[in-house]
């Protein structure tokens, strides 16, 4: 009785996994057409690359794919290694998605390092003493 509970219990979460695979697949779509886009760029500059990305449609006409700057990392992440499993790894445009890699990186560098300031100051003694509770 308790087998038939387990059989039971696996069908169920066959059930629940089976949406979760399905809500997959748009996502591996809006990838493939980008990645389909990005190289028909070849040599169009970085900056154009990275308005590609940025701009680049959801697929359900809400808004952008990949609008944080996490998603742009990630995004990008997933085309070098797509370019290099291709074997694109001495092509322009790999070396040009380096270099928006790069810059996404700098930028998310430079926004941790302001908010780091921003919440944690950090005062010398003098205007620690100067400060009226």
């Amino acid at each position: 009785m308790r087998i038939e509970g387990v059989a039971q219990g696996a069908l169920q979460a066959a059930e629940v996994l089976q949406p979760l695979a399905s809500r997959m697949g748009p996502a591996s779509e809006i990838f493939d057409d980008l990645y389909r886009q990005l190289r028909s760029m070849n040599g169009e500059g970085g900056a154009a690359l990275y308005q590609c990305i940025r701009d680049w449609p959801d697929g359900q006409g809400g808004g952008h794919a990949y609008r944080t700057l996490a998603a742009q990392l990630a995004v990008v992440l997933q085309v070098l290694q797509q370019l290099k499993a291709d074997g694109l790894g001495d092509d322009p445009l790999y070396q040009t998605m380096r270099g928006v890699h790069t810059r996404l990186f700098g930028l998310e560098l430079q926004m941790k390092v302001f908010l780091q300031q921003a919440m944690n100051p950090q005062w010398d003694e003098d205007s620690r003493e100067a400060v009226e509770w």
